[in-house]
């Protein structure tokens, strides 16, 4: 996606998931969000972490109230990896993962949102649309927005 700086920007999991779910409490924003990087209004992007989670939240009755079949949740991934540019996650993910999150004092789950946010600063993005900044906003070179 080009921000109005003309960078690309990245989905996070929780805007997809909620564009796609229409009980969701952000759903209209994400929708409107998601359908405007549809469209070619500008170059999103995710990663291919951000399409497995995704594919894990849909599916799963402890994460969303309707869940779908393994078969729809699959079949929307790859809807969205051939509008959305896939950044690849590169081979120094993990050493990047294991200094940065020292650094920063990232532990738990939190660990998932950095290795988005360090996928995407590898790839020259540095805007991550989502209704979590917790971890990103804590990120150097990242800039956390909400839709």
């Amino acid at each position: 996606m080009k921000t109005s700086s003309g960078e690309r920007a990245l989905f996070d999991t929780n805007v997809l998931v909620y564009a796609a779910n229409s009980s969701a409490p952000y759903h209209q924003s994400a929708r409107e969000l998601r359908d405007r990087a549809v469209a070619g209004d500008f170059a999103a992007c995710v990663t291919p972490q951000v399409l497995l989670e995704y594919v894990a939240v849909v599916t799963s009755a402890k994460r969303v109230a309707a869940p779908v079949g393994a078969d729809e949740a699959w079949a929307a991934a790859a809807r969205i990896a051939s509008v959305f540019e896939v950044l690849d996650q590169g081979p120094d993910l993990v050493a990047d993962l294991a200094a940065q999150g020292q650094a920063l004092g990232i532990k738990g789950p939190q660990v998932f949102d950095l290795a988005i946010a360090l996928t995407a600063l590898g790839a020259g993005v540095h805007t991550i649309y989502t209704y979590d900044s917790s971890v990103f906003s804590n990120v150097p070179g990242i800039t956390a927005r909400e839709p």
